[in-house]
């Protein structure tokens, strides 16, 4: 129980340290450009990736909806939930995807590439102690509209 509080606690530091600093929107369309070129390179198109989906956006269904849709797509979701900070759902302004075995975030790279997401939401926290549940977490964020799913 307590090292779920302690990676709660690190997870809400974490986005609380991005969201500070990434107030502007840093990527532009040559840098996207990049980024998704980067899937193909490292041959990632196909790829079967076990990942968690949190809402943490307070619209309803939309974990199970991001779920479905990643599901179409030959992606194993092991786990889909609201994001919940003393019982209520904590909110987020952007999605972001946590890659939670590889520091080249090769995991998280190809999931934010299925849903849209911009390459400054793709971070890295290993896990060493989820290690074979889940390599990518995604925190759906209230910028859940612009996303490939949501369109």
């Amino acid at each position: 129980m307590l090292i779920i509080i302690l990676a709660g606690i690190n997870i809400i530091f974490l986005i609380s340290w991005l969201l500070h600093s990434w107030q502007q929107n840093l990527a532009d369309s040559r840098n996207q450009l990049t980024f998704f070129h980067s899937l193909k390179k490292d041959n990632l198109v196909g790829r079967t990736v076990k990942i968690e989906i949190f809402n943490a956006c307070g619209a309803p269904n939309v974990a199970r909806e991001l779920t479905d849709y990643l599901r179409e797509r030959k992606v194993d979701v092991v786990f889909y939930d609201n994001f919940l900070v003393n019982n209520k759902i904590h909110k987020i302004s952007h999605t972001l995807v946590i890659d939670r075995k590889d520091r080249n975030k090769a995991n998280a790279k190809y999931v934010a590439g299925l849903i849209g997401v911009k390459k400054q939401y793709v971070i890295h926290q290993i896990s060493p102690e989820r290690e074979g549940e889940v390599a990518a977490t995604i925190l759906i964020g209230s910028d859940y509209l612009q996303l490939s799913p949501f369109r």
